[in-house]
């Protein structure tokens, strides 16, 4: 079994419509994760939160006017109790930090 309790990854999210996205990581099962919700019940934020034993609980949130047919590239990093995630909008090339939480559920 591949064990990732820390790292980092990237990915890029496009909206032709915006919508509901979610990332997760740290996945242990349908009831334990961490997840990063984008415009969540169309709320125009950015969430970094937490379901453990299937009680959700918001670390962070980050207020963002999302825009149909660009590009979002996001980093997410989990190292420990430390938990980042970046955010790159456009042409702009910088990635920003929009979120962060120390937590040790998982």
């Amino acid at each position: 079994m591949y064990d990732c309790s820390d790292g980092l990854f990237f990915t890029n999210v496009y909206f032709n419509q915006v919508d509901a996205v979610g990332l997760l990581f740290r996945y242990s099962d349908n009831s334990n994760y961490y997840s990063v919700d984008i415009n969540k019940n169309g709320a125009q934020k950015i969430l970094l939160s937490k379901l453990v034993n299937d009680k959700d609980e918001s670390l962070d949130e980050y207020d963002i006017e999302l825009t149909e047919n660009k590009w979002y590239r996001f980093r997410i990093v989990f190292y420990k109790e430390q938990l980042e995630v970046w955010m790159q909008e456009g042409d702009n090339n910088e990635l920003k930090m929009i979120l962060t939480a120390y937590d040790d559920a998982h």
